[in-house]
């Protein structure tokens, strides 16, 4: 074992037990190592020194944004760590890069995708225009990227596995199905800030987008709900909102959903929805949801 081996794992034992006493500038010759274990040990380090401190980071965050490209593919997903966390208070250190993660969205690793997607986060609501020249593709993505479904109790039987080879694939499956979930919730968020800023640019993506209504679960369903607002209110953009669909959506149990469901037919001036909205006033359980339904539901009689 090589020094810069040995010390780059003295460095991450270091960071797990008192990480603002780790010596960042130590870090970075390991993040340029030949061997990817030392790079991946490096940006494990860096991860942990960066959740006790961002800020101690960002003299090597250059190095980092390298890491992204690493051909050593658990390095790559590690950077992105690090790059989400630095994100948080300093976004500007990660735009750079972002156009390079946005490409990576695509990979078969659930594990991936969600860490790539989660270094975008803290992009959003400061530089949402870097994300419109690829609304398309984040549509796709939504689209091509559904939650992993649970193993089936028949299948593992099927397969004849030991008890100890089924634990191991179910907690798999099961960890894959929590951040599939999660990557399609970064998706819808990164689209409700598309429409935020260029309703225009996913205008005409919206058959697509109502398709995912029902095979969403409710976080997503309601960011699409928002795209579909920014859309509506946006009088210069010339599409047909799915009005139909939000109705149906109405019934949906949770007040959230239902509330801006309502904003939403009423920014599309959707007369069609008034006996809806005054069927959902009398029977909601949500004061806020019911008034809000009355509310909506008078002024479009009124239009």
């Amino acid at each position: 074992m090589s020094d810069l081996t040995t010390r780059s794992m003295e460095l991450l034992e270091q960071a797990g037990t008192n990480p603002v006493a780790v010596e960042v500038d130590e870090l970075e010759p390991l993040l340029d190592h030949e061997n990817g274990h030392v790079r991946h040990t490096a940006l494990r380090t860096l991860a942990l020194v960066c959740e006790a401190d961002p800020d101690r980071v960002r003299p090597v965050v250059d190095s980092v944004r390298d890491r992204v490209d690493d051909s050593y593919s658990i390095a790559s997903s590690t950077a992105l760590v690090v790059l989400s966390l630095v994100g948080e208070t300093e976004p500007d250190a990660v735009r750079p890069i972002a156009p390079a993660i946005i490409d990576r969205l695509d990979d078969p690793s659930p594990g991936y995708r969600f860490r790539a997607a989660s270094a975008l986060v803290p992009l959003a609501e400061p530089y949402p225009d870097i994300f419109v020249e690829h609304a398309d593709d984040l549509v796709d993505l939504l689209r091509e990227n559904a939650a992993v479904d649970p193993m089936g109790s028949d299948a593992l039987e099927r397969d004849n596995l030991s008890p100890d080879r089924l634990r191991t694939m179910n907690e798999a499956r099961t960890r894959d199905r929590g951040l599939s979930i999660a990557f399609r919730e970064i998706l819808a968020h990164l689209l409700v800030h598309v429409a935020s800023v260029d309703p225009a640019a996913i205008a005409h993506r919206l058959e697509t987008i109502t398709d995912e209504l029902d095979e969403s679960a409710d976080p997503v369903r309601q960011a699409l709900v928002e795209v579909f607002r920014h859309v509506a209110e946006a009088d210069a953009v010339d599409c047909e909102i799915p009005i139909g669909s939000l109705v149906a959506l109405l019934e949906d149990g949770t007040p959230t959903t239902r509330a801006r469901v309502v904003r939403t037919l009423g920014f599309a001036e959707a007369i069609e929805a008034v006996a809806p909205l005054r069927s959902l006033a009398d029977r909601a359980d949500d004061e806020a949801v019911s008034e809000l339904a009355s509310e909506t539901a008078d002024w479009l009689a009124d239009r």
